[in-house]
């Protein structure tokens, strides 16, 4: 599996290839939060 076809079953993959023009590699990016929300409030995990 390519990142080109990861990106397309994930929703909002295809806005995001949209957006960049292509996919990008964040190698040497780093992650600094993640926030996760549903019906029953979220969840904020930040580092």
């Amino acid at each position: 599996m390519t990142a080109t076809s990861i990106l397309h079953d994930i929703p909002g993959g295809t806005q995001l290839i949209e957006w960049f023009g292509r996919v990008r590699r964040f190698h040497d990016g780093y992650l600094l939060e993640i926030s996760f929300s549903g019906g029953g409030g979220g969840h904020h995990l930040r580092s």
